[in-house]
């Protein structure tokens, strides 16, 4: 067993993550695991959630002797799948218990372990001798032996995908674990559930700071008011209309309000996610459709170094930039502060997907937005959301063929690049190097 199970911790998944408190099902599977590991935690939502009745609830629940008194709390619950860690194995079958003799014959080369259910109180008791994070992986398929009221007549049967992430608690990779795991989420809106705890009332943040910033710039005008009476004609007026703006802001607190969710939830070119620190990312993809044609020709006459440098550059720019046989999809990631403030984000950790779109060289290797910088201060000056979220998606369609760093960073970087970023009109998606032989006529 030591030798097939994955060891690595699952320290967390898109089943873990907070959003899922807002998803219907998920967010009625509760509890956690007492180590640093989410993975039974992850697989009961993923299986479980879609599975429960509207009255329905199940509590993952893992108890150590180090720490607890196990059975005494065993026995009290219920609507529950509980692990218990010991030293030794118990010799008797708890109070309300069943064995599921099967359990402890399955795992009695590799460790101890035996299983009991109480299906009057729909309670899965699972123990284990002297349990560690890899022992724990293999025992997770015992939760469907476990749980046998969600399984047979009437109920729904277990699919390919969950089947294939049983398999994969018994093999030697996480990665397989995390993929099979990912493979459930398609069972859940996860995007729209992200999309709407990260961007509902994103707005009403800007309005209160512009209300607040409003309100000091007023009272500093009455103080100046008081103490400069010869400037009141001059100030009065400004004064005015900073008065006006507070009216409608404190009459119409709630206008434009959702805007960004709307349309966000509504583009298929923008994907947000939560950065580091709290705040929400962007990331946008799209194709690249900016950029000077005649500048390409010019500088593929004079066979500048970035065009040369590596085999295959020039067919691919030619085919994409002059010829436009094919189309090269990109993305970027930007941060957008509540009061439009927006900033590129160089490096970012990019989600699934954008695998198979090119990095924009301006922003995600230079952290540059070119001349966008001044449009997105236009946005922000205006309050304007859809404007910014716009302009995000422009500037990564944006290459400036006139900027021998970035396109030396673009050539250097295009040809080992191994997401089907290039996109032929029959729909074919490419990897770059496949596609200079298709464009060459290279079998």
């Amino acid at each position: 067993m030591a030798q097939q199970v994955f060891s690595e911790p699952i320290g967390f998944s898109d089943f873990t993550d907070p959003v899922c408190d807002t998803i219907d099902g998920l967010n009625r599977v509760v509890g956690c695991m007492q180590v640093l590991d989410a993975s039974l935690f992850s697989v009961a939502r993923a299986i479980y959630g879609r599975r429960l009745q509207k009255n329905e609830r199940l509590a993952i629940q893992f108890f150590d002797p180090e720490y607890d008194e196990p059975f005494p709390h065993v026995q009290s619950q219920s609507n529950s799948f509980i692990v218990v860690n010991v030293e030794e194995m118990i010799r008797d079958v708890p109070d309300g218990f069943t064995e599921i003799p099967k359990v402890s014959k399955f795992f009695s080369s590799a460790f101890r372990a035996r299983g009991f259910v109480n299906r009057e109180r729909k309670v899965g008791l699972l123990v284990g001798e002297r349990l560690d994070t890899q022992k724990i992986h293999y025992l997770i398929p015992v939760i469907v032996t476990l749980t046998p009221w969600f399984w047979g007549e009437g109920k729904p049967p277990m699919t390919q995908e969950e089947s294939e992430l049983m398999a994969a608690c018994a093999k030697n990779s996480a990665d397989n674990f995390r993929a099979a795991l990912g493979k459930l989420t398609k069972y859940y809106d996860f995007k729209s559930a992200m999309t709407r705890e990260l961007l509902e009332g994103f707005e009403t943040k800007g309005l209160a700071s512009r209300l607040e910033s409003t309100k000091n710039e007023l009272a500093k005008i009455d103080r100046k008011i008081e103490s400069l009476y010869s400037e009141i004609n001059t100030l009065l007026p400004k004064r005015n209309d900073l008065m006006s703006t507070i009216f409608n802001f404190e009459c119409n607190p709630q206008n434009g309000v959702n805007q960004v969710l709307d349309f966000v939830l509504n583009s298929k070119s923008i994907i947000p996610r939560r950065g580091m620190d709290g705040s929400v990312e962007f990331f946008t993809i799209t194709y690249t459709d900016n950029y000077d044609t005649d500048m390409l020709e010019t500088f593929m006459q004079s066979r500048v170094s970035w065009i040369t440098s590596r085999p295959g550059v020039k067919t691919l720019l030619k085919a994409l930039f002059i010829d436009e046989s094919c189309k090269l999809k990109t993305y970027a990631c930007f941060r957008m502060s509540p009061d439009i403030q927006i900033n590129p984000i160089k490096y970012p950790n990019k989600p699934d997907e954008c695998a198979d779109y090119f990095p924009n060289v301006h922003v995600i290797f230079h952290g540059c937005t070119g001349d966008y910088k001044r449009s997105f201060a236009d946005a922000a000056i205006s309050g304007d959301y859809i404007m910014a979220l716009n302009l995000m998606v422009a500037s990564t369609g944006s290459l400036n063929f006139g900027d021998p760093i970035v396109m030396n960073t673009f050539t250097s970087k295009i040809m080992d690049f191994k997401g089907r970023c290039i996109e032929f009109p029959d729909g074919t998606c490419m990897t770059p190097a496949d596609a200079v032989k298709r464009l060459e006529g290279k079998k």
